[in-house]
This record gives C-alpha cells, sequence and structure tokens, in this order.
C-alpha cells in the first residue's frame, strides 16, 4: 500500500548538483511522487519497501558511501507542522490513492 515516507541523506558538505539529478532521476522512475524539502531530504510517495529502497539507493554510481534513512510518516494535520512553502503544503495535501 503507499504512503508517505520520508527519505533523508548525508552525503558530506551538501548533496551535489550531480547527485540531486542522478537520485531525482531515480526518484522519477521509482516513486509514484515526490517532493524535495531540503537540499538532503525528500518526501516520496510509493509502496516500495524501505529496506530494499534505501539499498537501491545506496548502488546508484557515487552513492556508495552516502547514509540514508527512509521513515513512513502520517501528515495528517495534527502531526505535521512547519514552516514550509505553500507549494509543500499543497503537494503534501493532494489526493491521492494509496493502490
Amino acid at each position: 500500500m503507499k504512503r508517505f515516507v520520508h527519505l533523508g541523506f548525508n552525503s558530506g558538505p551538501t548533496l551535489t548538483i550531480f547527485y540531486r539529478a542522478a537520485l531525482e532521476k531515480f526518484l522519477n522512475q521509482n516513486a509514484d511522487d515526490w517532493f524535495r524539502i531540503s537540499s538532503e531530504n525528500y518526501i516520496l510517495w510509493t509502496d516500495r519497501d524501505l529496506g530494499s529502497l534505501t539499498q537501491v539507493i545506496t548502488e546508484l554510481p557515487g552513492f556508495k558511501h552516502f547514509t540514508v534513512f527512509a521513515s513512513v510518516f502520517s501528515p495528517e494535520a495534527y502531526t505535521a507542522n512547519g514552516m514550509m512553502p505553500k507549494e509543500f503544503w499543497a503537494w503534501l495535501q493532494k489526493w491521492r490513492s494509496v493502490y
């Protein structure tokens, strides 16, 4: 079943343009929808298993030494809050099928 997943990286000082492009190409092919919330953090709408998702990412060219954190999260109004752009809240609240 599809759900929201937070995906975070530690690549060193910052996720370079090269790595970001490679990762976002992967996300376009492997997540139903995603939003980059900061330089090294993404929210995905996916049914992918978290273990296989993180393993496949670390097997991408150049990603071997990245640390990756993936966690399911619940975006209901009582559990999500923050100072994010309006585009993020609109993306988070749009309707999606769980199947």
